[in-house]
């Protein structure tokens, strides 16, 4: 299958590139940017171009895109008008009109369209299903989901910090949060969130508490660019017990130290960050699951769609939804 990929910015040079590059099955054919000089160093037998009709060639097969999220819908639909599968780094589109739009034009022209969600093979989430599905804590009633950074200077180079087309953490790292929670128990009946701009001179969000609220569980979902002290990754809390881990997954620090996805020790989580696991008077390590971003694509290779339109569509009626919550501080029904 013959790649094209859009944009190598963090999510296409860090991400997607080398994650297609080690993929059997897969050939990375062309890529565009802007950054010539450095991509015939990277990737010498890689045709590059700034045209973005050279993704739409005949001997393309499938457009991956890894542009800013306002590029997003225009770029898929054009894609999709070609004849090509085309998979989009998260946020799919901004909205989810533009997610449906995608996903008709996907099903007359019998192509698949899949969103980047990486974060359903991070090691920890992998540990996370296994652990529920194993039933040691019993029955679930809370999850708690914490992807948090310390950045207190607003960066004016990144897009995502300046854009105000969905632009901010909300729709950087609410999509995989959201995503993981639906993954583990569906869709919510009702969402209550508090979005907020924090740092100083911040154009867009830096903060969100999001509380999904099921039948007998409840998940807390937070971000923030303000948070120095660690904080748990995941904590589960079942009527037998409890699980924390803290850390993030190694995948993408690995990726940007040029560790190949296809190296013995990608995916592996040191011992001192394995979580814990706490039932009756017990308390053990739990061995982290290695994680695999290269599922992903090896699914691409064969023509799936690891992640389908139709999921990427109720995360974005969620992010909709807290969006509505936060501005009018009020519980929004499901």
């Amino acid at each position: 299958m013959n790649i094209a990929l859009v944009g190598f910015g963090l999510a296409g040079k860090t991400f997607h590139a080398p994650l297609i590059e080690s993929t059997l099955g897969l050939n990375l054919q062309v890529i565009i940017s802007s950054q010539k000089s450095i991509l015939n160093e990277m990737y010498p037998t890689v045709t590059t171009s700034t045209n973005f009709e050279d993704a739409l060639a005949d001997s393309i097969d499938t457009v991956v895109i890894a542009t800013p999220n306002e590029l997003h819908f225009e770029q898929a639909k054009r894609a999709l008008l070609a004849g090509k599968n085309v998979v989009i780094d998260k946020p799919m589109a901004k909205t989810s009109s533009e997610i449906e739009e995608l996903i008709k034009l996907s099903e007359v022209h019998g192509k698949f369209i899949s969103v980047f969600h990486n974060r359903r093979y991070d090691g920890d989430f992998i540990t996370l299903q296994k652990l529920i599905k194993s039933k040691q804590l019993g029955a679930i009633r809370m999850f708690e989901s914490n992807f948090n950074r310390f950045r207190p200077l607003i960066d004016k180079n990144n897009w995502r910090e300046t854009t105000t087309y969905a632009g901010g953490i909300l729709y950087d790292l609410g999509p995989h949060l959201i995503d993981q929670a639906i993954h583990l128990f569906g869709k919510p009946k009702r969402v209550l969130c508090d979005i907020k701009k924090q740092r100083t001179n911040a154009v867009n969000d830096d903060y969100f508490h999001i509380i999904l609220d099921y039948e007998n569980v409840v998940v807390h979902l937070n971000a923030s660019a303000l948070t120095k002290n660690a904080r748990e990754r995941f904590v589960l809390q079942g009527e037998l017990g409890s699980y924390s881990k803290f850390g993030m997954d190694v995948q993408e620090g690995q990726l940007k130290n040029n560790i190949s996805p296809l190296s013995k020790e990608f995916g592996e989580d040191s011992e001192d960050k394995y979580g814990i696991l706490k039932v009756n008077e017990s308390e053990q390590k739990v061995v982290t699951e290695k994680g695999n971003y290269l599922k992903y694509y090896q699914q691409i290779a064969k023509g799936v769609a690891p992640v389908s339109a139709k999921e990427a569509f109720i995360v974005s009626t969620l992010l909709e939804a807290c969006i509505e919550s936060s501005v009018n501080e009020k519980w929004i029904a499901i």
